[in-house]
């Protein structure tokens, strides 16, 4: 597997976090560590993205992102391949 190195200012940028698991805590806790504003994309969260939630609010939801829904993210991560667009 070949890795890109990259650095991103994502401070007040808005990001999304398609998936609740391990995966996608991870990806959470690493984009809260860097200010970005964070919507959560999952049916079922971890306790670590529950708590981290309640402690520093941000947006957890069910619906789908779709192509075309995602316009104005720089990126958005998926937490577990097995979660698709509907």
């Amino acid at each position: 597997m070949s890795y890109l190195p990259i650095l991103l200012q994502l401070r007040d940028r808005p990001c999304v976090v398609v998936g609740g698991g391990i995966a996608a805590t991870k990806k959470v806790e690493a984009l809260l560590s860097a200010d970005a504003r964070l919507t959560v994309i999952s049916p079922r969260v971890t306790e670590v993205i529950a708590k981290a939630c309640r402690s520093r609010p941000f947006a957890v939801g069910q619906q789908a992102i779709c192509q075309g829904r995602s316009q104005g993210l720089l990126s958005s991560l998926r937490g577990h391949r097995s979660l698709r667009c509907r």
